[in-house]
């Protein structure tokens, strides 16, 4: 992205996203839907080359599981100084209630998501999902989204999945259960989800859960499309949401 704006206008352009329908998952249980009730979440650092801001905000109940706080952590690694040249990150901002994540000219930055004390049986469902909206990706490369799932014992895995193949504007990035070895999803405590990828790209996402497959579902990793990109300008109105995106 060569400027921020993508955090608050519709017209965006889209990269390359993998190919997993809405229609291929059946969503059960959301961790965080970026809904913050009255509390929003907006971050601008224009300060050369590096800086870190965290906090910790709770939402509406069922927004995030448990109700458990969310805990987040921005930090620029690279970039210069002013606006054009920030890392931003906004959940439940301008554009609706959604998470966003941006890098200006030369910028790149790792946001970090942690939910703790969970203390949750999660051992119906078979998957965490992201689901994504929209990304760009000037420099090229790939969007990079690890989770660490720690159960009660002290057992932890973490699983890292890059953005693949091409379906916007809409798209799920699975992450199975069995790829977690040693957590017991029955006792599962903490969750940890970090987003990286190369300068100056740019990701929206949705929504945060534990979903159910059903069959056919395949690997990401076995789903490389055809990049595509394409300028949209779009409406969604996310089900049960407070705001409208424009």
């Amino acid at each position: 992205m060569k400027n921020l704006q993508f955090l608050y206008a519709g017209a965006i352009s889209l990269a390359a996203l993998p190919l997993v329908g809405g229609n291929a998952l059946a969503a059960t249980l959301a961790i965080d839907n970026f809904d913050s009730g009255s509390v929003d979440v907006a971050i601008t650092l224009a300060a050369p080359p590096t800086k870190t801001t965290s906090g910790s905000v709770s939402a509406d109940p069922g927004d995030i599981i448990n109700n458990v706080n969310r805990n987040y952590t921005l930090s620029k690694i690279k970039g210069g100084t002013g606006f054009a040249r920030a890392s931003a990150l906004t959940i439940d901002g301008p554009s609706g209630t959604t998470l966003t994540i941006g890098n200006g000219t030369g910028a790149n930055s790792n946001t970090t998501l942690e939910y703790k004390n969970i203390n949750a049986d999660v051992s119906a469902y078979n998957l965490f999902e992201f689901k994504i909206v929209a990304y760009d990706l000037p420099s090229g490369g790939a969007v990079t989204i690890a989770i660490t799932a720690e159960d009660t014992l002290g057992n932890l895995k973490t699983v890292a999945l890059p953005v693949l193949a091409a379906a916007p504007p809409t798209y799920f990035l699975p992450f199975n259960f069995t790829s977690f070895t040693g957590v017991d999803f029955s006792t599962l405590k903490n969750i940890k989800a970090v987003i990286s990828g190369p300068d100056e790209y740019d990701i929206e996402l949705d929504s945060f859960g534990f979903f159910t497959t059903r069959s056919g579902v395949p690997e990401p990793a076995t789903m490389l499309g055809a990049a595509i990109a394409m300028g949209v300008g779009f409406l969604t109105t996310k089900k049960g949401n407070k705001k409208t995106r424009k």
